[in-house]
């Protein structure tokens, strides 16, 4: 509610963009592609914010420190 706040305030409210990554389970093929497709829209965030990670409770805030990667190669 503090964002309808600050706007009822006539305040400015800060650029948000929303990343809405769906394939991960598939390892995430085309995201390096559609973020390079739509790189002048998204521009250089001043913040990054993953929301793919685990709490043990919703009381309190935790933070992940680290996720996952893939990796791919061959090996001969």
């Amino acid at each position: 509610m503090g964002a309808c706040a600050a706007i009822d305030q006539g305040q400015t409210l800060p650029r948000t963009v929303i990343l809405l990554e769906t394939e991960e389970e598939s390892g995430s093929a085309n995201l390096l592609y559609l973020m390079d497709k739509v790189k002048d829209t998204l521009g250089a965030p001043d913040v990054c914010i993953c929301l793919d990670s685990e709490t043990a409770d919703y009381d309190r805030i935790w933070v992940t420190s680290s996720l996952k990667g893939l990796a791919a190669c061959n090996l001969k």
